[in-house]
């Protein structure tokens, strides 16, 4: 997903969509009461006996009724609220079908967790990440980072089919030697190693285990510039960066039982607004569970006022959505305290 104009007085976003991903995470900030704007099509009947009927491409602004989201598209259904002539009206429903390629402008009321939710969906596709596709002869490793994929170095082997045992272990370890150095240089949250065979296992064991458990292996047909395109659409990148968000909560939530433990948190709604009244929170924590609840209930406008609070004391809000089992039985929402 790819934000490509933002309006901050107005809460209006351009987004455009480009993987099958974004339309599950569109499909969790999209709510009820939002605006929605995009180019569709709309069938339109004109002639004297209204029977003659052409299909014309609109620029529409709709108020979400609901979404429904499919296997490759997302649809949004909404009530007309501005229209480019009088062949449609005012009023009129009006479904949107986002899909990837889409462009699509939203304007809503950004709280504090769709606004984090919208961050993560759009820099967590291109968080840092050190990618390496290798065969047994050749290996390219490159870094993806916002500004895209930039190779930063090329390994040429010298390995013939007939010296292929002897001079497999020469190339991979030099290409686990390339690798741990890059890494060592600039430590990257997540490494992936693909190869069109089982060599990605052949270089793992090679890499210290530091390295390792930072490491996702994944599959491609070729090496090169081709592959690293193939790596980016495949589903082990999407698992690394779970992974990667999975450890961050989890050592979040270890510091919280910590601070528990030594009588320095505060759980629970009731305790964590008191604490925030006061200014002591440090971090505030969460859970994905505890906000959809609140929305169902009829008390998120409370949620969502002590976590504003709490930001505005220059504290640090996480927002959890796998490590959540053990944050919900606190209560859904704890805080480290300063003192």
């Amino acid at each position: 997903m790819k934000k490509l104009h933002e309006n901050a007085s107005t809460g209006e976003i351009e987004l455009y969509i480009d993987t099958l991903d974004d339309l599950y995470e569109l499909n969790q900030i999209i709510e009820e009461g939002d605006y929605v704007s995009a180019k569709t099509e709309r069938k339109i009947t004109f002639g004297t006996d209204r029977t003659k009927q052409v299909r014309k491409t609109f620029f529409l602004t709709g108020k979400v009724l609901h979404t429904e989201l499919e296997t490759e598209v997302l649809r949004i259904q909404t009530v007309l609220e501005e229209t480019p002539d009088d062949m449609i009206s005012k009023g009129d429903h009006h479904g949107f079908s986002v899909q990837k390629g889409t462009k699509i402008r939203i304007k809503k009321d950004w709280d504090a967790y769709t606004q984090d939710r919208l961050r993560r969906a759009i820099q967590e596709k291109t968080a840092e990440t050190l990618i390496v596709t290798f065969d047994r002869e050749e290996g390219h490793i490159a870094e993806l980072t916002k500004r895209g994929v930039q190779e930063i170095a090329y390994l040429k082997g010298d390995v013939s089919k007939k010296t292929y045992e002897g001079g497999k272990e020469n190339f991979f370890s030099t290409l686990a030697k390339h690798i741990t150095e890059i890494d060592t240089r600039k430590t990257y949250p997540q490494i992936i190693l693909a190869s069109p065979a089982f060599w990605t296992e052949y270089v793992y064991a090679l890499l210290p285990e530091e390295k390792q458990k930072k490491v996702t292996l994944a599959t491609c047909n070729a090496v090169g510039k081709q592959a690293i395109q193939e790596v980016l659409k495949r589903p082990e990148l999407k698992q690394s960066l779970e992974k990667q968000k999975q450890a961050q909560e989890e050592q979040t939530l270890e510091r919280i039982l910590k601070a528990i433990h030594q009588d320095n948190a505060c759980y629970g709604r009731n305790d964590c607004m008191q604490a925030s009244n006061e200014g002591r929170i440090k971090e505030l924590i969460v859970s994905h569970t505890l906000i959809q609840k609140a929305k169902e209930e009829g008390w998120y406008e409370e949620l969502h006022a002590l976590i504003e609070q709490t930001k505005n004391t220059q504290a640090t809000v996480h927002f959890f959505e796998q490590q959540t089992q053990q944050l919900n039985a606190l209560g859904g929402v704890a805080g480290i305290l300063r003192w």
